[in-house]
């Protein structure tokens, strides 16, 4: 009986790992639609997409950028029963009507495929949506109205088991599904739209960084894992979307902030570093690091709680090289 337990046991041990999701494609948009993977889904971009500067960027030096009709396009593949997507959003003050971040088919209500998208219709109440549509029955899948905020990067993800008819829906690394309604299968081998739904049309007007696509469902723990381009305590030697020995600064955690939050930092070797914290006229406000640090991956923690409301800059310098990023804090 011990023996067979055990054999159990360790049978399902196997299993989890067997089953364990694996990323399909990534975008990063470092320097074009290429994917970071190495799976070969590059996206194509249309209509004039752009980069915008480091400063603004999630993940490397570049995040797309998206100002109307402009989107990126991948050719089809089977996204499979079970898939997970991830990624960073920057929405542009003031927009009313649908923006869509991906999805694989066009708008209307029953279209076979699926689109994630802020804003309802002809609204700008920003609540996140999942419609998927066998191409007959559509169901929406929201979060409540007002979780998206507007010009911060917000990081979203979702969850689909088509087997088992359920999407979830995550915004900062925390479940906000409202309505725990079974959809309907729906198309996933067509060719996937960022920043916009097929057509093309419901246009992105912002930013878009760090696009991941997933084979199988992410727990909430992996989920928050993803929402750092180097992920916190995870090195390259066992993520091999890592690039070792670079110098990065990587978006803050959370964002926006309500006291404290950690900035994750890469060093390509031990140097001497300073690290800011500056307001929006450039004045500096924290020195958090102004010494020497050894080369790899840190996480370097900060407490804000004696700031007022408002946007601030953190700031890596070492040697020659400097990065800045923008954070909010919100109290």
């Amino acid at each position: 009986m011990k023996f067979t337990a055990f054999f159990f046991i360790m049978l399902g041990f196997v299993s989890a790992l067997i089953s364990q999701p694996e990323i399909m494609a990534r975008w990063s948009f470092e320097q074009d639609g290429e994917d970071a993977s190495g799976n070969g889904h590059t996206a194509v971009f249309r209509n004039g997409a752009q980069y915008c500067d480091e400063i603004d960027a999630i993940e490397g030096n570049h995040s797309l950028i998206l100002t109307g009709s402009n989107y990126a396009v991948v050719e089809a593949f089977d996204l499979g029963d079970q898939f997970s997507i991830t990624g960073w959003a920057f929405l542009e003050n003031d927009q009313t009507n649908i923006q869509t971040i991906i999805g694989n088919c066009e708008g209307g209500s029953t279209v076979d495929g699926f689109k994630l998208f802020v804003n309802n219709w002809e609204t700008a109440n920003l609540r996140l949506i999942v419609e998927p549509s066998d191409g007959v029955d559509r169901i929406d899948v929201n979060a409540p109205e007002g979780t998206f905020e507007e010009a911060v990067w917000n990081h979203v993800a979702i969850t689909v088991d088509r087997a088992l008819g359920m999407i979830d829906i995550y915004y900062n690394g925390e479940k906000v599904t409202e309505n725990n309604m079974t959809v309907t299968g729906f198309q996933t081998n067509r060719s996937l739209y960022i920043g916009a739904m097929a057509g093309p049309s419901w246009y992105w007007h912002g930013m878009l960084d760090d696009i991941r696509l997933y084979s199988g469902i992410l727990t909430e723990d992996e989920i928050g894992d993803s929402m750092d381009p180097l992920p916190l305590g995870i090195g390259a030697k066992n993520n091999p979307l890592v690039s070792p020995g670079r110098f990065k600064l990587g978006q803050n955690y959370p964002n926006p902030l309500n006291a404290s939050t950690v900035f994750p930092i890469s060093l390509n070797e031990r140097q001497r570093v300073k690290i800011e914290i500056v307001d929006v006229s450039g004045r500096v406000i924290d020195i958090l690091q102004d010494g020497e640090m050894p080369a790899g991956e840190h996480s370097i923690h900060y407490d804000g709680q004696h700031l007022s409301s408002g946007m601030y800059l953190y700031r890596l310098t070492a040697g020659d090289q400097s990065k800045s990023a923008k954070m909010l804090l919100i109290k």
